[in-house]
């Protein structure tokens, strides 16, 4: 059966696109992605933001299921560059061509299956195991061993260069760790529990402080996929319908549910946040309210029963070469803009939303003015925005100029945190040319807070021997809330010359050059060395180097103080209106959709953004499920919007 003419053309213009971002052939036409003339006066379909959620509404509208022709689309971004948060850089002085995201970074083919079928089956986009830089692994993909734990002036750290043995020291109580851990709560060999207790210890499994996930967790962990997603939907209705003593799961932080339910102490609690796995889990695991957790964590169980070849694991965005070079998580967003220009769309940078208004006299028309003085008209706006950015359009502007008490009030449920990333690069890559490590991760009390060895852009003349390696480490990474302290997140920010807001017209994103710094930026790169030598020095003294830690040559940093990741507070809410169905839809019978990692499915992750953009196509514009989408997902988590049956 031969392809309708339309469809080959949309098919066409996708591996075009995709071909342009990976590297054209010789003599094909690069694709213009950026309009330079005027827009017009009205396009009936706008977006504002050309970030993964905007990029994606208007490929998914016009390439990938054909139902909007392009020309009626049009994507306004008020930078010079495209993807938000989502910052890749590859122009270092001195290291052009090493890729380092500064925001958003990896998903995880599992647990963010609309991702991985996004950019794996519809984009075609190469991808390769996140803890392997240097594809020398032979097809695996290891966990991320912790090489370097500090807390409370206690350090624990791998030895005999084996770099495995960090979480193996902390697996038993002892007298060494620096926390007063009642006896009771004790746990290894002679003691009275047999593991340290976590918080979602009261969360999750058959003992769970929930009751409908503690009465369903077994028939869970034996269904099939299906059913497991079934399942899930079941367990998040009747969590609904239920309290805890009275209070609706919804409004319970999941640390109010670990210390009214299991008595867990402070102690425990200061223990697990200083020395745990990841960063900030002091906000994700925190204020959280218990049913926003139980939505990621039970689709979570459910997911891990899909059928899946390749890695169950964190992926990165990489070139089709054979070194498995990485390209950064913003070629995911080009590749759709591509895909969507070639198909007709406009895309305009420079255009920064100031108002979106009613058009008077025109019905359900709206008016999008931009800082720029110019305005386009619309029926159907999509706004790739976060919760500042829709806060500072201001209450004489939509959404917030007619929201309901319901709308507001998830809105204010809904709450940004800052996150920082620096990047530190060496053409002596001493982790890898000394050392000979190349996966490994640290969780510090300094303002370092949590450095990842094997993420950067590394290159090594002799791969398997790790010989004349040069690159960047992932030197530190920090989330938190805005209380300056150890670990706190906002070390970089306090070095910002300028601002990075919603009122801002900066991007954020600065590079340190060494010999190149200005007296405050040099304050800045003496303390990162300072913190690198105290950190590192004792390795590399153990493998003969007692100079220890060398200066950079260069870093590169961000610091998304006022525009980081979102997390739900467990607010008493207005009305009965789910959150993702007031994000959709804000306004009542108005074609206006938000669609940003605030608000959609597993937020803090370019997962959020991508089914935040599909919830509001589904429901709101009628946009079928994509063929690349299975159907259980796609009922679960775009019908049902992961909200329970």
């Amino acid at each position: 059966m031969a392809i309708p003419r339309r469809r080959a053309l949309l098919v066409a213009a996708v591996a075009a696109a995709v071909a342009a971002v990976a590297g054209a052939p010789r003599g094909a036409a690069a694709v213009q992605r950026v309009t330079t003339s005027s827009p017009p006066a009205h396009c009936k379909v706008v977006v504002v933001g050309g970030g993964i959620g905007g990029a994606y509404a208007a490929w998914r509208m016009v390439v990938d299921s054909g139902k909007v022709d392009g020309k009626d689309v049009c994507l306004f971004e008020a930078a010079d560059r495209f993807g938000g948060r989502i910052r890749t850089v590859s122009d270092v002085p001195g290291f052009e061509g090493y890729t380092v995201d500064l925001g958003a970074y990896r998903y995880h083919r599992e647990d963010h299956q609309m991702m991985r079928s996004l950019v794996e089956d519809a984009l075609k986009i190469p991808t390769h195991c996140y803890m392997d830089p240097l594809n020398r692994d032979n097809g695996e993909c290891f966990d991320e061993k912790r090489v370097l734990v500090t807390a409370r002036g206690s350090r624990w750290t791998s030895t005999n260069r084996t770099f495995n043995t960090v979480d193996e020291q902390l697996t038993d109580w002892s007298a060494d760790i620096p926390y007063a851990i009642p006896p009771q709560y004790r746990w290894g060999a002679g003691q009275p529990l047999e593991a340290r207790r976590m918080p979602l210890d009261f969360l999750l499994g058959p003992k769970s402080g929930v009751p409908p996930v503690a009465a369903r967790w077994a028939e869970l962990q034996a269904a099939n996929y299906p059913d497991a997603m079934r399942i899930v939907d079941e367990i998040l209705a009747d969590v609904k319908a239920d309290t805890f003593r009275g209070t609706p799961w919804d409004q319970l932080s999941l640390f109010t549910l670990a210390t009214a339910f299991g008595n867990y102490t402070q102690e425990e609690l200061a223990y697990y946040l200083d020395t745990d796995q990841a960063i900030g889990d002091n906000i994700f695991y925190g204020p959280n309210p218990v049913m926003s957790l139980l939505q990621d964590l039970l689709r979570a169980a459910a997911l891990k029963k899909q059928p899946l070849d390749g890695f169950r694991a964190m992926v990165v965005p990489v070139k089709d070469d054979a070194a498995k070079t990485r390209a950064g998580m913003v070629t995911i967003i080009h590749a759709m803009l591509d895909a969507a220009a070639a198909s007709g769309v406009r895309i305009y940078t420079g255009f920064k939303a100031d108002r979106v208004s009613r058009v008077a006299g025109c019905g359900t028309r709206m008016r999008v003015e931009f800082k720029n003085g110019m305005a386009v008209t619309t029926d159907r706006l999509f706004l790739n925005m976060g919760k500042p950015d829709i806060v500072a359009l201001g209450r004489t502007s939509l959404p917030l100029s007619e929201a309901t008490p319901t709308f507001t009030r998830l809105l204010e449920a809904t709450q940004p945190y800052c996150l920082t990333k620096m990047y530190c690069f060496w053409h002596d890559a001493w982790w890898l040319n000394t050392l000979k490590v190349t996966v490994g991760r640290t969780r510090t009390n300094l303002d370092l807070a949590s450095a990842r060895w094997h993420d950067g852009a590394m290159r090594c003349d002799d791969r398997a021997a790790l010989r004349n390696c040069s690159g960047s480490m992932l030197v530190s990474y920090a989330l938190s809330d805005d209380t300056y302290g150890s670990s706190s997140g906002l070390y970089n920010s306090h070095h910002d010359p300028t601002p990075y807001t919603p009122l801002s017209e900066t991007d954020q994103g600065r590079t340190l050059v060494a010999g190149r710094l200005t007296p405050r930026e040099q304050l800045l790169f003496n303390d990162v060395h300072r913190q690198l030598k105290e950190l590192y020095d004792p390795a590399l003294a153990a493998a003969g180097v007692r100079a220890g830690v060398p200066a950079p040559d260069a870093c590169v940093y961000a610091a998304w103080t006022h525009v980081g990741v979102h997390i739900r507070l467990p607010y008493e809410i207005v009305g009965d209106v789910s959150p993702h169905t007031a994000f959709a839809a804000p306004v009542a019978g108005l074609g206006l959709h938000l669609t940003n990692e605030a608000f959609g499915v597993n937020t803090g992750w370019a997962e959020s953004s991508v089914t935040s953009a599909e919830i509001a196509l589904h429901h709101g514009v009628g946009l079928e499920r994509p063929a690349w989408m299975d159907r259980a997902f796609h009922k679960s988590m775009i019908v049902l919007k992961n909200e329970g049956m």
